[in-house]
Parts: structure tokens; C-alpha cells; sequence
């Protein structure tokens, strides 16, 4: 196919984004089939697939998209409508391509019953070629009359108008026409020389086809305007092209000055930025050393140089995490797809609701979050919606609704997926957790508590298995998943009215603001966007063997973990120990330490493969000193200390 490695994984870079695009267009024309835009991206996206395929040694993908694209090309010219079949057999022909795109040869079988497919929903009627009734100007041996604009950018993007224009003129018999039309030129004022505004034509005679000219400019044909007339039409006003004329135009924008060009972009591998970003971790690490070296000389023309370095240090660190922040839109177009087809697999029909596309988290982050998105998703169809017979006796509309929603909270990103469905029922729940061995008959649980049983592993309430659920996997996989990311799952539910579960994750994993604590001779950080208060612990409490109590803070009963007794770290309590009140789900939990040292950016370094199923940390930090300050895991201490709290056997101190 390729032998150039960084041609090929620029190939897969476009072709991945291309198919999204193309596979979102579909999704879009599913609800507004009357949307000419979405038709022409649809157009181009099969289009640019099907040149760069071909360029690329993809030559077979190229003929099959060219069905495909002849299909879209009709629906364009208004020959041919939108429906629910074409969609449904336009998806099909994407999933094809994705196959040939990784190299899998498609069932030939499968392969003609799309491309027959095709044919059948614009051509009814049986023709042998869908577009064989509106045959293109080929010209029969007279010649061609070819009117263009090229790209304004084309030499921006290492274009040559020169080649292309020589490569025109080769077409034809003889000497070509010729002529250049100067009247879109701006005023010279305005003018900038790596614009291009000229329109040419050029006479073509000889047998000529109207393909052969479109194929000269394969690569640009979505961003300029091209007129292709026979030689035997009359010349026709720009406006009104004439009859059996290809007149394919796109948007040439109005950018006529260089103060107005579009931002440049460049593309970077991400190995780079993960590499900036890993310097920028040591660079911030090496600051916070020539920080606490000018304090302790006390020399004023270090303490100078450490501040300009501090500052500078954090704008760079900025920087750098702006580089890898990532929208969620960049995964949601998946999801539309997954609705597409669970609407269809379930007999359940619902709309898709994405709120918030536009947030940004890290990309690293972006990349592990797909999974668990469609795992609840499928949840949320399989058991959370009502069949349409359920919905009507339910009094609810035939249309079930699920809803994505992301949003900022502090430093975490706060990820909902809620449905409008049946809900969970916590008797149920319960039985089913018996049953599986997760707790006794006899132990009293919270409802939150209760609630958290169904992300244990092997717990179902599917009463049979499907293909999309039953097998007491899925919910598992989303709290591992997110646990993996420092996360934490939250549900919420209301009987007969749905459920929703929410995802709370850092925006980063790289470098986070944190609260340094000791305990004993111990150091730990605490993410500060986690943190609510920190007060006084009670003089004269005494945790004894206990791990946690309860205590009122602020108005509510909050649990306290003792770090102490938890990491059983034995040495005499301090004196006076500080109580740190972080966020856990929808309450808080309290956190005993010895001694609050002070905040500090911390470089998030991962544990080692060994240390995976220590759920407490999230990660460790190089101190100045060269010292190890492990990073709790908010989310787990509050789990642990959670379940504690509502056992009997822990004291409940008021």
C-alpha cells in the first residue's frame, strides 16, 4: 500500500478524521434529510476519501466509494431524496470502508448487496446505473469550454497553480485557449501576493471528458469554483449555468486581506507533546528545589531569579496543558452511530441528546473515556428505557430520551449520562447482591451505598443475557476504567422516572495543584480541587482501633478517616491533627493528618505496574527535598471510609 511510514500514518490520520466526518454527516441527515450543507460535506468527505484512497494504493476502497459517492452526488443535484434507507445503507457502506481501511477485505457478498442497495433506493425502477439517466458533458469528441477558480490558499498548502494549469492544457488536441479574467482582483491596498483571486479558462478540443478535467483537480475540487461546458453551448451568465453544464462550487471565503487569514494549524505527534509535557513536569519540579534553596540562603538575587523562574515556569506549564486539551466532540460521534444502531438492535426508539461538546479535558483522558461512555449508553437503552408498549402504559412519550451532558466543576470534568427510563430498583438490587455473595442479609447499607453494588464485579439484574448486557460486565469495566483515571462513579436514580450516572474525572493527569500533608513521618498530596475546609480536629477524640467516625461537620454527619490507623503508620498522634473535608460524590468526607505543610504545583508520576491494585493512591510526586509524597486517591478513601461509616461496629461520635 504505502512504503513511506510518515505518509502512511498521515494517510490514517485524514482518512480516520474523514470517516467521522462522514459517519457524523450521515447521523445528521438522519434527523434534517433536507440539509444541503450536510449533503455537500457528505459529498466531500467521499469525495477527498475516495482521491486520497486512490493516491495512496487504495485503489479498490476508491472504486467502491465511487458508487457510493455517485449516489450522494444525485441526492445533491436534488435527483435523489433523503430517506431512512439511505441512511441505513449509506452506514453499511461506511462500515465497508472502514474494513478496507484496516485492510479486511469485506464479504463479497456483503459488499454487493450495499452497492446494489444504493442503486435500488435512488433508482427504483431496477436501471442498471444509478446515474446512467443524466449522462456528464463527456463532450463526444468537440471539445470543452473550462472556467475555474483555484483555492486563494493553494500555495499556503504547497500547491503549484502552474502544474495544474500545464496538466489542463495537456488535455486537449493543439494549442489550448488561454485567457485570464482579472476583475475579482482586490484593490492593491488590499492585495496580498500568496492570495490567489485570478479565474481562468481554457479551451479544450479533442475528445475530451468532463471526468478528465475534474480528476486534474481531484484534490482541490471542494475548495474552488470549476465550470465544464461543451464547446457546442452557448456561454452562459455565471448565474445561470447551461444545461448538461458540471458546475461544482465551494465556498471561497471572504478573506481578502492577510489581517483576516485563518489561524495556521500544524500537526504534531502526540508522542512530541507528551514529551513537552514530561519536561515541563521535571521543569517544575527543578523550580520548586531553586525555590526552597533561595529561602534557606536567604540570598535576595536568588530569591530574584527563583520568582522570574516560578512565573515563567507556570506560564509555560499552561502552555503545555493547552496543547494537550482535547474537546469531547472529538469522541461523541461514535455515540450518535452506537444510538443509530441500538434504536434498531432493541426496537426501542429515542433521541440522543450531547450537551456540552465543546468541554476540553486532557487528551490522554479523551482517549480512555470512550469506552465507558458506550458501556453506559447500551446500559441505559437495555435496561433503563421502557419498549414503546412500556412507555405508553407508563404514560410517556413513544420517543424515549438519553442525555449527554459535560461540564467543568473546579479542576474535575463532570460527565452525566441520564435516561428517562424505568430507573433502578434498590429492592431488586439488593436481592440480586445477596444472591451474588456481595453482602449478608443482615447489613444495613445507605442508599448510595446500595446504589454503588451494581458497579461490583459479576453483578446484573438482567434477567437473561443478550447481546448487549447480562453478563455482569459492563458496570464493572466503567468503575475500573474511571478508577484507572482517578475517577470516581456516581448514580442517581427515581423509580419509574430513570437513571443517571455520573462520571467524575480530573482535567488532567499530568500536573495538578495539591495540598502537601503529613502524617507521622509520612508525606501525602491531596488534590486541592478536591478540597472544601480544613479545620481543627477535637481535642481529646481518640480514634482507637477504629479506622473511621462520625462526626457532625457544618451541619451533616461526615464520615473521618484516620489516615493513621488506614495505613497503619505507628508512631504517637499529633497534638493537634487537622481535619481535611474533601468532595466524595454528592457529600463530603473528612480526612485526619498530623500536620498541613503547604500547596504546591505536584507533577503526577504513575506508580508502577506492581502497585495497580493499590486503590488508596492516585499516582506519586518528587519532593524538592527528593523525598516521595504519595497522591491519594480522593474517590477510593471515600469509597472505603463510606462503607465503614454505616457498619455497626464503628462508633458514632456527635
Amino acid at each position: 500500500m504505502i512504503s513511506d511510514p510518515e505518509a502512511e500514518a498521515i494517510f490514517r490520520q485524514e482518512a480516520d478524521a474523514l470517516t467521522e466526518s462522514l459517519q457524523s454527516g450521515l447521523l445528521t441527515l438522519k434527523a434534517a434529510p433536507e440539509d444541503a450543507a450536510v449533503v455537500a460535506q457528505v459529498f466531500r468527505d467521499l469525495h477527498t476519501l475516495k482521491g486520497t484512497g486512490a493516491m495512496f494504493g487504495f485503489g479498490r476502497m476508491a472504486e467502491f466509494i465511487h458508487d457510493f459517492e455517485t449516489a450522494f452526488e444525485a441526492v445533491r443535484d436534488g435527483r435523489a431524496t433523503v430517506d431512512a434507507d439511505l441512511i441505513r445503507v449509506s452506514l453499511r457502506a461506511h462500515d465497508i470502508i472502514i474494513d478496507m481501511l484496516a485492510g479486511d477485505d469485506p464479504d463479497p457478498a456483503v459488499e454487493a448487496d450495499v452497492l446494489a442497495a444504493l442503486h435500488r433506493v435512488q433508482d427504483p425502477t431496477g436501471a442498471p446505473a444509478l446515474m446512467a439517466a443524466t449522462p456528464a458533458p463527456d463532450a463526444g469528441g468537440e471539445g470543452l469550454r473550462v472556467s475555474f477558480t483555484l483555492p486563494e490558499d493553494l500555495l499556503d498548502i504547497g500547491g503549484n497553480p502552474a502544474a495544474l494549469i500545464a496538466e489542463l492544457t495537456a488535455l486537449g488536441e493543439g494549442d489550448p485557449a488561454l485567457s485570464v479574467c482579472f476583475e475579482d482582483l482586490p484593490p492593491l491596498a488590499e492585495m496580498d501576493p500568496a492570495r490567489l483571486y485570478l479565474r481562468w479558462q481554457v479551451t479544450l478540443t479533442g475528445d475530451v471528458s468532463a471526468q478528465d478535467v475534474e480528476d486534474v483537480f481531484l484534490f482541490h475540487s471542494d475548495r474552488m469554483d470549476l465550470r465544464i461546458e461543451p464547446l457546442g453551448t452557448p456561454k452562459a451568465a455565471p448565474a445561470t449555468p447551461a444545461p448538461n453544464t458540471v458546475h461544482k462550487t465551494a465556498a471561497r471565503g471572504t478573506q481578502k486581506t492577510p489581517q483576516t487569514r485563518v489561524e495556521d494549524h500544524i500537526r504534531v505527534p502526540a508522542t512530541r507533546l507528551d514529551g513537552i509535557m514530561d519536561q515541563v513536569g521535571e521543569m517544575v519540579i527543578a523550580e520548586a528545589r531553586l525555590s526552597a534553596l533561595a529561602a534557606e540562603t536567604g540570598d535576595e538575587a536568588l530569591a530574584d531569579v527563583a520568582e522570574t523562574i516560578t512565573r515563567l515556569t507556570a506560564g509555560l506549564r499552561d502552555q503545555a496543558m493547552a496543547l494537550r486539551m482535547t474537546p469531547l466532540s472529538t469522541i461523541t460521534g461514535r455515540f450518535h452511530r452506537l444510538a443509530h444502531d441500538l434504536a434498531e438492535s432493541t426496537g426501542k426508539p429515542f433521541d440522543l441528546q450531547i450537551v456540552g461538546e465543546e468541554t476540553e479535558l486532557d487528551k490522554s483522558l479523551i482517549e480512555k473515556l470512550a469506552e465507558p461512555l458506550m458501556h453506559i449508553l447500551r446500559n441505559a437503552v437495555d435496561h433503563g428505557l421502557e419498549t414503546p408498549e412500556g412507555r405508553a402504559a407508563a404514560g410517556k412519550p413513544e420517543r424515549g430520551l438519553v442525555v449527554i451532558e459535560a461540564r467543568h466543576s473546579g479542576a474535575d470534568i463532570l460527565i452525566g449520562i441520564s435516561d428517562d427510563g424505568r430507573g433502578l430498583n434498590p429492592d431488586m438490587i439488593r436481592e440480586r447482591a445477596i444472591e451474588n455473595g456481595l453482602i449478608s442479609a443482615t447489613d444495613q447499607l445507605s442508599r448510595d451505598h446500595l446504589l454503588s453494588l451494581i458497579l461490583e464485579p459479576g453483578f446484573s439484574t438482567a434477567t437473561q443475557v443478550t447481546e448487549l448486557s447480562g453478563r455482569g460486565i459492563g458496570t464493572d469495566v466503567v468503575n475500573t476504567m474511571v478508577r484507572s483515571m482517578r475517577g470516581q462513579v456516581m448514580i442517581d436514580t427515581e423509580e419509574g422516572q430513570g437513571t443517571r450516572f455520573i462520571l467524575r474525572l480530573p482535567l488532567t493527569l499530568a500536573i495538578v495543584d495539591g495540598l502537601l500533608v503529613q502524617v507521622g513521618p509520612e508525606r501525602y498530596v491531596i488534590p486541592l480541587a478536591a478540597v472544601s475546609a480544613i479545620q481543627d480536629m477535637p481535642l481529646g477524640l481518640d480514634f482507637g482501633d477504629s479506622v473511621a467516625k462520625v462526626l457532625p461537620v457544618r451541619g451533616e454527619l461526615v464520615s473521618v478517616l484516620s489516615l493513621r490507623r488506614t495505613f497503619g503508620i505507628d508512631v504517637p498522634p499529633a497534638k493537634h491533627p487537622k481535619m481535611i473535608l474533601v468532595q466524595s460524590g454528592e457529600g463530603h468526607v473528612g480526612i485526619s493528618v498530623d500536620r498541613i505543610i503547604r500547596v504546591e504545583q505536584t507533577v503526577v508520576k504513575q506508580l508502577s505496574p506492581l502497585h495497580r491494585d493499590v486503590q488508596a493512591f492516585g499516582g506519586a510526586s518528587v519532593q524538592p527535598d527528593g523525598q516521595i509524597a504519595l497522591i491519594l486517591d480522593v474517590a477510593a478513601l471515600g469509597h472505603m471510609h463510606g462503607r465503614r461509616a454505616i457498619r455497626p461496629s464503628v462508633e458514632v461520635s456527635v
